[in-house]
Protein backbone atom coordinates (compact mmCIF):
# COMPACT_ATOMS: atom_id res chain seq x y z
CA UNK A 1 0.00 0.00 0.00
CA UNK A 2 1.02 3.36 -0.88
CA UNK A 3 1.99 6.12 1.84
CA UNK A 4 -0.78 7.80 2.51
CA UNK A 5 -0.48 11.20 3.62
CA UNK A 6 -1.71 13.91 5.54
CA UNK A 7 -3.08 17.18 5.05
CA UNK A 8 -4.30 19.97 7.09
CA UNK A 9 -6.79 22.52 5.76
CA UNK A 10 -8.46 25.12 7.20
CA UNK A 11 -11.61 24.12 8.60
CA UNK A 12 -14.63 26.32 8.17
CA UNK A 13 -16.41 24.42 11.24
CA UNK A 14 -15.08 23.52 14.57
CA UNK A 15 -15.39 20.75 16.57
CA UNK A 16 -18.29 17.60 15.60
CA UNK A 17 -20.99 18.48 18.22
CA UNK A 18 -20.17 16.28 21.75
CA UNK A 19 -23.04 17.51 24.47
CA UNK A 20 -25.80 18.55 24.78
CA UNK A 21 -26.49 21.80 27.00
CA UNK A 22 -29.23 23.09 28.78
CA UNK A 23 -30.17 26.59 30.25
CA UNK A 24 -30.15 29.06 26.64
CA UNK A 25 -33.10 30.49 26.30
CA UNK A 26 -34.70 31.23 22.39
CA UNK A 27 -34.42 34.76 20.98
CA UNK A 28 -36.98 36.87 21.16
CA UNK A 29 -37.59 40.14 19.37
CA UNK A 30 -37.27 42.63 21.98
CA UNK A 31 -34.05 40.66 23.68
CA UNK A 32 -31.93 42.33 20.95
CA UNK A 33 -31.48 44.02 17.73
CA UNK A 34 -29.40 43.98 14.25
CA UNK A 35 -26.71 46.80 14.81
CA UNK A 36 -24.96 48.04 11.83
CA UNK A 37 -21.13 47.99 11.84
CA UNK A 38 -18.30 48.45 9.52
CA UNK A 39 -14.24 47.36 9.51
CA UNK A 40 -13.37 50.64 7.99
CA UNK A 41 -15.11 53.83 8.93
CA UNK A 42 -18.22 53.38 6.31
CA UNK A 43 -19.94 55.96 3.82
CA UNK A 44 -22.53 53.43 4.01
CA UNK A 45 -25.94 53.78 4.78
CA UNK A 46 -28.13 50.90 7.00
CA UNK A 47 -32.01 50.96 6.44
CA UNK A 48 -34.99 49.39 6.28
CA UNK A 49 -36.21 48.90 3.19
CA UNK A 50 -40.48 48.56 3.21
CA UNK A 51 -40.65 48.15 -0.61
CA UNK A 52 -37.79 45.90 -1.59
CA UNK A 53 -38.06 43.16 -0.13
CA UNK A 54 -39.15 38.75 0.05
CA UNK A 55 -41.75 38.68 2.10
CA UNK A 56 -42.86 40.43 5.12
CA UNK A 57 -43.11 43.73 6.68
CA UNK A 58 -39.28 45.04 5.54
CA UNK A 59 -35.92 43.74 4.45
CA UNK A 60 -32.70 45.21 6.01
CA UNK A 61 -30.45 47.44 3.20
CA UNK A 62 -26.81 48.09 2.82
CA UNK A 63 -25.72 50.44 0.15
CA UNK A 64 -21.86 50.40 -0.24
CA UNK A 65 -21.09 53.35 -2.25
CA UNK A 66 -17.72 53.19 -1.57
CA UNK A 67 -15.34 49.62 -1.26
CA UNK A 68 -16.15 48.67 1.94
CA UNK A 69 -17.05 45.55 4.20
CA UNK A 70 -19.92 45.79 6.60
CA UNK A 71 -22.86 44.20 8.32
CA UNK A 72 -25.76 44.31 10.28
CA UNK A 73 -24.83 42.04 13.39
CA UNK A 74 -26.81 40.59 16.05
CA UNK A 75 -24.96 38.77 19.25
CA UNK A 76 -27.06 35.46 19.97
CA UNK A 77 -26.66 32.78 23.21
CA UNK A 78 -25.95 29.50 21.90
CA UNK A 79 -25.74 26.15 23.58
CA UNK A 80 -22.07 24.25 23.18
CA UNK A 81 -21.34 22.23 20.90
CA UNK A 82 -24.77 22.53 19.12
CA UNK A 83 -25.08 23.07 15.32
CA UNK A 84 -26.91 25.94 14.41
CA UNK A 85 -28.58 27.03 10.32
CA UNK A 86 -28.94 31.54 9.89
CA UNK A 87 -30.94 31.61 6.55
CA UNK A 88 -32.14 34.66 4.64
CA UNK A 89 -33.08 35.27 1.37
CA UNK A 90 -30.45 37.99 -0.62
CA UNK A 91 -30.41 40.12 -3.53
CA UNK A 92 -27.92 42.39 -4.98
CA UNK A 93 -27.66 45.40 -7.25
CA UNK A 94 -24.93 47.57 -8.79
CA UNK A 95 -21.89 44.95 -7.47
CA UNK A 96 -18.31 45.80 -8.11
CA UNK A 97 -15.37 44.32 -6.27
CA UNK A 98 -12.02 46.04 -5.09
CA UNK A 99 -9.40 45.25 -7.88
CA UNK A 100 -6.55 43.73 -5.06
CA UNK A 101 -9.65 41.98 -3.47
CA UNK A 102 -9.34 37.80 -2.91
CA UNK A 103 -12.86 37.81 -3.44
CA UNK A 104 -15.46 36.65 -4.45
CA UNK A 105 -17.80 39.12 -2.34
CA UNK A 106 -21.28 40.33 -1.66
CA UNK A 107 -24.20 39.72 0.21
CA UNK A 108 -22.98 36.92 2.87
CA UNK A 109 -23.92 35.71 6.36
CA UNK A 110 -20.35 35.16 8.70
CA UNK A 111 -19.68 34.60 12.01
CA UNK A 112 -17.82 37.82 13.45
CA UNK A 113 -13.89 36.92 14.48
CA UNK A 114 -13.30 33.96 12.08
CA UNK A 115 -13.57 32.84 8.72
CA UNK A 116 -17.76 30.88 8.86
CA UNK A 117 -18.82 32.18 6.05
CA UNK A 118 -21.98 30.94 3.48
CA UNK A 119 -21.81 31.51 0.31
CA UNK A 120 -21.55 34.81 -1.76
CA UNK A 121 -24.05 36.11 -3.65
CA UNK A 122 -24.64 39.50 -5.90
CA UNK A 123 -26.83 39.06 -8.34
CA UNK A 124 -30.22 41.01 -9.06
CA UNK A 125 -32.87 38.24 -7.82
CA UNK A 126 -33.96 36.90 -4.58
CA UNK A 127 -32.07 33.95 -3.25
CA UNK A 128 -31.65 31.99 -0.30
CA UNK A 129 -28.41 31.79 1.49
CA UNK A 130 -27.45 30.23 4.55
CA UNK A 131 -24.87 29.69 7.06
CA UNK A 132 -24.59 26.24 8.83
CA UNK A 133 -21.98 26.36 12.42
CA UNK A 134 -20.66 24.37 15.06
CA UNK A 135 -20.85 26.27 18.36
CA UNK A 136 -18.10 24.52 19.95
CA UNK A 137 -16.71 25.63 22.90
CA UNK A 138 -18.97 29.04 22.40
CA UNK A 139 -21.80 30.28 24.46
CA UNK A 140 -22.50 33.17 22.06
CA UNK A 141 -21.74 34.37 19.08
CA UNK A 142 -22.22 37.51 16.87
CA UNK A 143 -24.02 36.70 13.29
CA UNK A 144 -23.35 39.19 10.73
CA UNK A 145 -25.68 39.98 7.88
CA UNK A 146 -22.48 41.71 5.58
CA UNK A 147 -21.76 43.35 2.65
CA UNK A 148 -18.31 42.72 1.49
CA UNK A 149 -15.88 40.69 3.65
CA UNK A 150 -12.11 40.66 4.61
CA UNK A 151 -9.79 41.55 1.63
CA UNK A 152 -12.96 41.54 -0.34
CA UNK A 153 -14.03 45.52 0.06
CA UNK A 154 -16.71 45.77 -2.85
CA UNK A 155 -19.43 48.33 -3.68
CA UNK A 156 -23.33 48.03 -4.55
CA UNK A 157 -26.21 47.35 -2.51
CA UNK A 158 -27.36 44.49 -0.56
CA UNK A 159 -30.40 43.56 0.76
CA UNK A 160 -31.36 40.43 3.53
CA UNK A 161 -34.77 39.56 4.00
CA UNK A 162 -36.27 36.48 6.03
CA UNK A 163 -33.71 35.86 7.72
CA UNK A 164 -34.07 32.82 10.25
CA UNK A 165 -32.29 31.16 12.79
CA UNK A 166 -32.62 27.22 13.45
CA UNK A 167 -31.03 24.75 16.13
CA UNK A 168 -30.41 21.43 15.28
CA UNK A 169 -32.02 18.36 17.33
CA UNK A 170 -28.43 17.14 19.10
CA UNK A 171 -29.52 13.60 19.90
CA UNK A 172 -26.67 12.02 19.04
CA UNK A 173 -25.83 8.37 17.45
CA UNK A 174 -23.26 6.49 15.72
CA UNK A 175 -24.67 5.55 12.29
CA UNK A 176 -23.11 7.68 9.79
CA UNK A 177 -24.26 8.47 6.13
CA UNK A 178 -21.24 8.61 3.52
CA UNK A 179 -21.17 10.04 0.18
CA UNK A 180 -18.66 9.10 -2.10
CA UNK A 181 -18.49 10.90 -5.60
CA UNK A 182 -16.59 9.10 -8.10
CA UNK A 183 -15.29 12.16 -10.88
CA UNK A 184 -14.79 10.04 -13.79
CA UNK A 185 -12.66 12.94 -16.24
CA UNK A 186 -10.20 15.62 -15.18
CA UNK A 187 -9.57 18.46 -17.93
CA UNK A 188 -8.00 21.08 -16.15
CA UNK A 189 -4.64 23.58 -16.72
CA UNK A 190 -3.17 25.02 -13.81
CA UNK A 191 -0.60 27.71 -13.13
CA UNK A 192 2.88 27.28 -11.23
CA UNK A 193 3.49 23.90 -12.34
CA UNK A 194 6.86 22.19 -13.50
CA UNK A 195 9.16 25.23 -13.04
CA UNK A 196 5.87 28.03 -13.44
CA UNK A 197 4.63 26.70 -16.70
CA UNK A 198 0.80 26.34 -17.70
CA UNK A 199 0.43 22.68 -17.84
CA UNK A 200 -2.88 20.84 -19.06
CA UNK A 201 -3.72 17.56 -17.99
CA UNK A 202 -6.65 15.26 -18.91
CA UNK A 203 -7.31 12.29 -17.70
CA UNK A 204 -10.24 9.53 -17.04
CA UNK A 205 -11.28 6.78 -15.59
CA UNK A 206 -12.58 3.35 -18.00
CA UNK A 207 -15.59 1.60 -16.73
CA UNK A 208 -12.98 -0.88 -15.34
CA UNK A 209 -11.89 1.67 -13.14
CA UNK A 210 -15.11 3.04 -11.54
CA UNK A 211 -16.18 -0.58 -10.92
CA UNK A 212 -12.89 -1.06 -9.09
CA UNK A 213 -13.05 2.04 -6.80
CA UNK A 214 -16.87 1.57 -6.32
CA UNK A 215 -15.95 -2.18 -5.44
CA UNK A 216 -13.53 -0.93 -2.86
CA UNK A 217 -15.19 2.18 -1.36
CA UNK A 218 -18.30 -0.32 -0.41
CA UNK A 219 -16.26 -2.18 1.89
CA UNK A 220 -15.87 0.64 4.26
CA UNK A 221 -19.76 -0.57 5.36
CA UNK A 222 -17.95 -3.39 7.24
CA UNK A 223 -14.89 -2.22 7.88
CA UNK A 224 -15.34 0.53 10.30
CA UNK A 225 -17.59 -1.16 12.23
CA UNK A 226 -15.59 -4.36 12.30
CA UNK A 227 -11.88 -2.36 13.43
CA UNK A 228 -13.65 -0.14 15.40
CA UNK A 229 -15.94 -2.50 17.25
CA UNK A 230 -18.85 -0.97 16.46
CA UNK A 231 -18.05 2.55 18.25
CA UNK A 232 -18.80 3.86 14.44
CA UNK A 233 -21.07 2.35 11.82
CA UNK A 234 -22.02 3.45 8.23
CA UNK A 235 -25.65 3.58 7.79
CA UNK A 236 -25.49 4.46 4.60
CA UNK A 237 -22.79 5.10 1.20
CA UNK A 238 -24.02 6.61 -1.78
CA UNK A 239 -21.87 6.67 -4.82
CA UNK A 240 -22.61 9.06 -7.73
CA UNK A 241 -20.10 9.16 -11.17
CA UNK A 242 -19.66 12.36 -12.99
CA UNK A 243 -19.19 12.01 -16.03
CA UNK A 244 -18.67 16.19 -16.63
CA UNK A 245 -14.68 16.58 -16.25
CA UNK A 246 -13.21 18.44 -13.22
CA UNK A 247 -12.32 21.85 -15.07
CA UNK A 248 -10.30 24.04 -11.75
CA UNK A 249 -8.41 22.28 -9.56
CA UNK A 250 -6.93 25.61 -6.89
CA UNK A 251 -5.83 23.19 -4.05
CA UNK A 252 -1.48 22.76 -3.69
CA UNK A 253 -0.16 19.91 -1.52
CA UNK A 254 3.30 19.08 -1.36
CA UNK A 255 4.61 20.30 -4.54
CA UNK A 256 1.34 19.20 -5.88
CA UNK A 257 -2.30 19.77 -6.58
CA UNK A 258 -5.52 18.92 -4.47
CA UNK A 259 -9.12 19.45 -5.03
CA UNK A 260 -10.68 22.44 -2.62
CA UNK A 261 -14.29 21.91 -2.04
CA UNK A 262 -14.91 25.07 -3.55
CA UNK A 263 -13.71 22.96 -6.92
CA UNK A 264 -16.54 21.41 -6.80
CA UNK A 265 -19.66 23.35 -4.78
CA UNK A 266 -22.32 22.89 -7.43
CA UNK A 267 -21.75 19.25 -7.29
CA UNK A 268 -21.32 19.27 -3.86
CA UNK A 269 -24.68 21.25 -3.06
CA UNK A 270 -26.47 19.07 -5.13
CA UNK A 271 -25.90 15.71 -3.36
CA UNK A 272 -26.27 17.62 0.20
CA UNK A 273 -29.39 19.60 -0.79
CA UNK A 274 -31.08 15.77 -0.87
CA UNK A 275 -29.70 13.76 1.94
CA UNK A 276 -28.10 14.37 5.05
CA UNK A 277 -24.43 13.38 4.97
CA UNK A 278 -21.60 12.85 7.78
CA UNK A 279 -18.70 12.39 5.50
CA UNK A 280 -17.59 12.98 1.99
CA UNK A 281 -15.13 11.05 -0.31
CA UNK A 282 -13.98 12.62 -3.76
CA UNK A 283 -11.87 10.26 -6.18
CA UNK A 284 -10.85 11.58 -9.31
CA UNK A 285 -8.04 10.82 -11.78
CA UNK A 286 -5.57 13.47 -10.41
CA UNK A 287 -2.45 11.67 -12.06
CA UNK A 288 0.92 13.29 -11.78
CA UNK A 289 -1.15 16.43 -10.50
CA UNK A 290 -1.05 15.16 -7.32
CA UNK A 291 3.29 14.67 -7.42
CA UNK A 292 2.90 11.43 -5.19
CA UNK A 293 0.12 12.02 -2.80
CA UNK A 294 -2.47 8.98 -2.99
CA UNK A 295 -5.21 10.31 -0.60
CA UNK A 296 -5.90 13.89 2.21
CA UNK A 297 -7.87 14.23 4.46
CA UNK A 298 -8.75 16.75 7.46
CA UNK A 299 -10.47 19.08 6.01
CA UNK A 300 -14.37 20.20 5.86
CA UNK A 301 -17.01 21.12 4.40
CA UNK A 302 -20.09 22.65 5.75
CA UNK A 303 -19.20 20.75 8.63
CA UNK A 304 -18.99 17.60 7.06
CA UNK A 305 -15.36 15.62 6.53
CA UNK A 306 -14.03 16.18 3.15
CA UNK A 307 -11.30 13.88 1.78
CA UNK A 308 -10.13 12.98 -1.50
CA UNK A 309 -8.18 10.02 -3.17
CA UNK A 310 -6.15 10.50 -6.28
CA UNK A 311 -6.37 6.85 -7.87
CA UNK A 312 -4.43 5.87 -11.34
CA UNK A 313 -6.46 4.73 -14.34
CA UNK A 314 -5.34 1.15 -14.70
CA UNK A 315 -3.94 0.54 -11.30
CA UNK A 316 -5.00 -1.68 -8.45
CA UNK A 317 -7.23 -0.43 -5.85
CA UNK A 318 -5.25 -0.85 -2.72
CA UNK A 319 -4.43 -4.31 -1.77
CA UNK A 320 -6.48 -8.07 -1.87
CA UNK A 321 -6.75 -7.30 1.86
CA UNK A 322 -7.15 -4.15 2.31
CA UNK A 323 -8.96 -2.61 -0.57
CA UNK A 324 -10.79 0.34 1.08
CA UNK A 325 -7.22 1.66 3.36
CA UNK A 326 -7.25 4.79 1.57
CA UNK A 327 -10.48 5.68 2.23
CA UNK A 328 -10.70 4.31 5.91
CA UNK A 329 -7.29 6.35 6.10
CA UNK A 330 -8.64 9.70 4.91
CA UNK A 331 -11.62 9.29 7.03
CA UNK A 332 -9.82 9.06 10.00
CA UNK A 333 -7.63 11.98 9.54
CA UNK A 334 -10.80 13.86 9.29
CA UNK A 335 -11.18 12.07 12.91
CA UNK A 336 -8.39 13.14 14.10
CA UNK A 337 -8.72 17.28 13.51
CA UNK A 338 -12.43 16.57 15.16
CA UNK A 339 -10.43 14.58 18.11
CA UNK A 340 -7.57 17.26 18.37
CA UNK A 341 -10.31 19.60 19.92
CA UNK A 342 -10.87 17.58 22.66
CA UNK A 343 -7.92 15.99 23.87
CA UNK A 344 -3.98 15.54 22.91
CA UNK A 345 -3.79 12.49 20.75
CA UNK A 346 -1.26 10.49 18.85
CA UNK A 347 -0.79 11.14 14.74
CA UNK A 348 -2.58 8.76 12.67
CA UNK A 349 0.92 8.23 11.08
CA UNK A 350 2.16 7.32 14.04
CA UNK A 351 1.76 3.17 14.03
CA UNK A 352 5.76 2.25 13.71
CA UNK A 353 6.34 4.74 16.66
CA UNK A 354 3.50 2.57 18.52
CA UNK A 355 5.30 -0.84 17.23
CA UNK A 356 2.81 -2.11 14.59
CA UNK A 357 4.88 -3.75 11.78
CA UNK A 358 3.03 -6.61 10.62
CA UNK A 359 1.17 -7.54 7.87
CA UNK A 360 -1.98 -6.46 9.19
CA UNK A 361 -0.26 -3.50 11.18
CA UNK A 362 -2.78 -1.14 9.38
CA UNK A 363 -5.71 -2.49 10.17
CA UNK A 364 -4.52 -3.27 13.81
CA UNK A 365 -3.57 0.11 14.20
CA UNK A 366 -6.27 1.54 12.55
CA UNK A 367 -8.51 -0.90 15.37
CA UNK A 368 -6.72 0.11 18.15
CA UNK A 369 -6.33 4.34 17.34
CA UNK A 370 -10.25 3.80 16.47
CA UNK A 371 -10.91 1.96 20.12
CA UNK A 372 -8.30 4.08 22.39
CA UNK A 373 -6.27 0.99 23.22
CA UNK A 374 -3.03 2.52 22.72
CA UNK A 375 -0.99 2.16 26.36
CA UNK A 376 -0.95 6.15 26.70
CA UNK A 377 -4.52 6.78 25.88
CA UNK A 378 -3.45 8.90 22.91
CA UNK A 379 -6.31 7.11 20.70
CA UNK A 380 -9.87 8.95 19.27
CA UNK A 381 -12.31 9.38 22.12
CA UNK A 382 -15.59 8.11 21.64
CA UNK A 383 -17.56 11.13 21.36
CA UNK A 384 -15.87 11.75 17.62
CA UNK A 385 -17.87 8.97 16.35
CA UNK A 386 -21.06 11.06 17.47
CA UNK A 387 -23.74 12.28 14.59
CA UNK A 388 -26.32 14.17 14.87
CA UNK A 389 -29.28 14.05 12.19
CA UNK A 390 -31.96 15.23 14.11
CA UNK A 391 -34.38 17.75 12.58
CA UNK A 392 -34.28 21.32 13.11
CA UNK A 393 -35.99 23.99 15.00
CA UNK A 394 -37.02 27.65 14.61
CA UNK A 395 -35.44 29.66 17.45
CA UNK A 396 -35.84 33.02 15.82
CA UNK A 397 -37.29 34.91 12.86
CA UNK A 398 -36.56 38.60 13.95
CA UNK A 399 -36.05 41.23 11.66
CA UNK A 400 -35.91 44.07 14.42
CA UNK A 401 -32.86 46.47 13.78
CA UNK A 402 -31.71 49.61 16.05
CA UNK A 403 -33.70 52.80 15.38
CA UNK A 404 -31.02 55.17 13.89
CA UNK A 405 -29.29 52.29 11.62
CA UNK A 406 -29.68 55.47 8.58
CA UNK A 407 -27.67 57.89 10.49
CA UNK A 408 -24.70 55.28 11.32
CA UNK A 409 -21.53 57.02 9.95
CA UNK A 410 -19.21 55.32 12.78
CA UNK A 411 -16.59 52.46 12.99
CA UNK A 412 -15.59 49.11 15.02
CA UNK A 413 -12.33 48.34 16.17
CA UNK A 414 -12.94 44.76 14.60
CA UNK A 415 -9.82 43.16 13.20
CA UNK A 416 -9.13 40.53 10.59
CA UNK A 417 -8.75 37.13 12.42
CA UNK A 418 -5.11 35.76 11.24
Amino acid sequence: MKKIFLSFFLAVAVLLPMFSFAGVSDIYAYEDVWTPKSLQSPTAVFSKDYSTKHTGEYSLNIQNSEYEDTWFSKNIPVEKYTVYKVSAMVKYEDYELRQDSDGPSGANISIAGGWEVSEFYNKNSWKKIELEFNSGSRTSVEIQLRNGFFYAACKGTAWFSNVRIEKKDMTPNTNWNFLCVIYKNIDVTVKNFKRNREYHHQSGFSQEDIDEITSAVKQIKKTFGKISDNLMTVATLSVFVVDDAITSITGKYNGGFCIEPEDIKETLDFYLSRNSYDQIIIVAPLGELANGWDGLGGSFYKNIGFAQVSHTPDEKMGSDEFPDAVFIHETLHCLESRAREIKNIADLHDARKYGYSGENDWIEWYGDYMKNALPDDKGLPKEVYYVYNGKYSLISSDMSVSANVSSYNGSTDDKIPK
